[in-house]
């Protein structure tokens, strides 16, 4: 899993309810924000892996908590894609087709 420090909208909404009501549980954060149960668990993993949340598994259901400093992966702007490469013009595509030569039996018939 490739850590990035562009936060999605989901993430934000999760550690900002973190952050504002204390530690809770994934239920209490399902409740806190609207996101589905199931994307909660999956974006809570996540947040744990990359470091933003610390997770209590002493007591059950886990209680999650954010640790200082997730403000720093914070960042305002997407990082921009990567630049596309051009597509050859129609014609040099159509030349480059003529200029192959016959690659089996079947293709010297068709070939005139």
């Amino acid at each position: 899993m490739t850590t990035r420090h562009y936060l999605g909208e989901n993430t934000k909404a999760i550690l900002n309810a973190l952050d504002s009501n204390g530690p809770m549980s994934r239920d209490q954060v399902v409740a806190a924000t609207g996101i589905e149960r199931d994307t909660v668990r999956q974006y809570l993993r996540r947040c744990a892996f990359r470091g933003l949340v610390t997770a209590d598994r002493t007591v059950n259901p886990p209680v999650f908590a954010t640790k200082p400093g997730w403000q720093a992966f914070l960042v305002t702007t997407r990082p921009p894609d990567k630049p596309k490469k051009p597509r050859p013009e129609p014609v040099t595509t159509v030349a480059i087709a003529r200029q192959t030569q016959p690659n089996s039996v079947f293709a010297l018939g068709a070939h005139q």
